[in-house]
């Protein structure tokens, strides 16, 4: 994401909690926000203007945010396997006597439409960090 975007999605974000986003601020954004997605970091200022907040949120609190959300929509993409591949995403040819697995095209697909939203399977942040009762620590 370039600072253009960033600046487009944060700006009117910062101008309703009526906080300071000056250009250093906007730098110091983007270079915690660079990897996010767009539709992550979307869903993560809606995130941010819902749940009632009085501060503009912190760069790390919107990237665990565009975490959450990258997880939800890429667990909505459903892997649709073909039944030439026997569903597993793999199709199998007997070359002299060798057999040979390459990705079958339903996985291509998959994988396209993956692309296409944006919400690669690279992590944005680490989950939060819990004790063994569940409680985050």
């Amino acid at each position: 994401m370039t600072v253009a975007e960033l600046r487009a999605v944060l700006i009117p974000v910062a101008l309703a909690f009526r906080a300071d986003f000056d250009p250093p601020t906007q730098r110091a954004y983007h270079r915690t926000l660079e990897a996010v997605p767009l539709p992550a970091l979307h869903a993560a200022v809606e995130r941010a203007q819902a749940n009632g907040r009085q501060f503009f949120p912190t760069a790390p609190e919107l990237r665990a945010w565009a975490e959450d959300a990258r997880v939800a929509m890429r667990s909505a993409l459903k892997y649709e396997p073909c039944a030439q591949c026997d569903e597993t995403g793999w199709e199998h040819h007997v070359i002299d006597g060798v057999t040979r697995a390459k990705r079958c095209g339903c996985w291509a697909r998959h994988q396209q439409k993956v692309q296409a939203l944006g919400v690669g399977a690279e992590p944005l942040a680490l989950p939060v960090a819990r004790d063994w009762t569940g409680d985050a620590a």
